[in-house]
Order: structure tokens, then C-alpha cells, then sequence
């Protein structure tokens, strides 16, 4: 704790700092809506950038969590990724969409 504590807003944080609260925010509402609506099931979860504004370790440590949840939980996650910092231990299957002729290819990287 902090004796400041009740002086802190969420601008007052850095962006690394806003990132780690806007995931606990996320993770917290997905768990709250499985509570929720206990007759549906979430078995599929997509992320677009969701490691945005992770710094390497930060980007590593957040795909540990995630595969976690996807074995805990049963769950297949979808993550899509501008980042090339990724480590392959962290992923199962790495596709790379390019354009070609004015349409998305998409093609399975091999982790090597």
C-alpha cells in the first residue's frame, strides 16, 4: 500500500502499467460471465492484439497465463499479433497472413 493511495488515477499510471489493469479487467469479466451465464459456455476465445503494449517479458508472462486458462478451462484462445517477440514454447500454431494480389493468404509458420 501507499499512503498516496487514494491520489492514484488510472492516467496516473504508466502504459505498461494501464495494459496489466485493462488484462486483470478482461480476465475478471470473462470469469464473472462464465458465472453468470452458467447455460452457455465459452469454449473459444479470440484476442486481437492483446499483448499490445507489453514490453517482451510482459508479452511471454501474459501468453503463460493464457495457455493456462486454455488448459484449465478447455478452452481453444485465438490471438492475433503484430509482435515477432513471441516465444514459439508459447504458441501451438503461428500463421502468417501477407497480401498478395489484393487478397489475405494465410499460411502456417513452422516453429523451428
Amino acid at each position: 500500500g501507499s499512503r498516496y493511495k487514494e491520489a492514484y488515477t488510472y492516467n496516473s499510471f504508466s502504459e505498461g502499467q494501464k495494459r496489466r489493469i485493462d488484462l486483470a479487467i478482461l480476465f475478471t469479466f470473462s470469469d464473472f460471465s462464465q458465472i453468470k451465464n452458467r447455460n452457455s459456455e465459452i469454449n473459444i476465445l479470440i484476442l486481437d492484439e492483446i499483448s499490445a503494449g507489453l514490453d517482451a517479458v510482459g508479452e511471454n508472462a501474459l501468453f503463460d497465463i493464457l495457455r493456462d486458462k486454455a488448459e484449465k478451462e478447455g478452452k481453444e484462445i485465438i490471438t492475433i499479433s503484430h509482435s515477432m517477440g513471441i516465444d514459439s514454447d508459447k504458441i501451438d500454431c503461428n500463421y502468417e497472413v501477407t497480401m498478395e494480389g489484393g487478397f489475405s493468404k494465410m499460411a502456417l509458420v513452422e516453429n523451428g
